[in-house]
């Protein structure tokens, strides 16, 4: 099965900076926020929202976050914190339009989904860390994490049949 992660790109960026010993580069200041959320998490909340779509809760949005808002720059810390190693941030002038925080209500889906994240944000990208290099720790569950790594599939394009 093929390992997956949810932090996408910008995971991918810092870990491969960071990895490298190199500086990451942060716009502005690094105190965007944002709220992530390990895939487990969120394929639960999908399932129980697909699960309640047939009762009572048709038309609602819920909200798949933790409520816990982490900053870019914390996140670059954590990450090296993991892989034992300095977090070098570079910093780059903010980009025009970049949203400053971004955290999710989950009372909705706390309330009528009974939803709850369970992995923190640390544990899910130990997991993912340990699920991407080459050594193996055995105290990481077997979990699928979002983002493959599998190579691309190979579309040949010509005439419909």
């Amino acid at each position: 099965m093929a390992r997956r992660f949810l932090v996408s790109g910008l995971y991918y960026h810092f870990n491969a900076r960071i990895s490298r010993l190199l500086p990451v580069d942060l716009h502005g200041d690094g105190g965007q926020v944002r709220d992530f959320v390990f895939v487990d998490d969120a394929v639960r909340a999908l399932r129980r929202a697909m699960q309640s779509a047939t009762s009572v809760h048709t038309s609602q949005v819920f909200n798949v976050c933790s409520g816990i808002g982490t900053s870019i720059s914390q996140l670059g810390e954590m990450i090296a914190r993991i892989q034992g190693v300095s977090f070098t941030p570079r910093y780059t002038p903010a980009r025009a339009g970049d949203v400053r925080v971004s955290i999710g209500d989950p009372r909705l889906a706390r309330d009528q989904l009974n939803f709850m994240t369970r992995t923190s944000l640390e544990q899910g990208l130990r997991w993912t860390l340990e699920s991407i290099m080459p050594r193996h720790r055995s105290d990481a569950p077997d979990k699928s994490l979002i983002l493959t790594a599998e190579p691309p599939v190979r579309v040949q394009a010509g005439p419909a049949p």
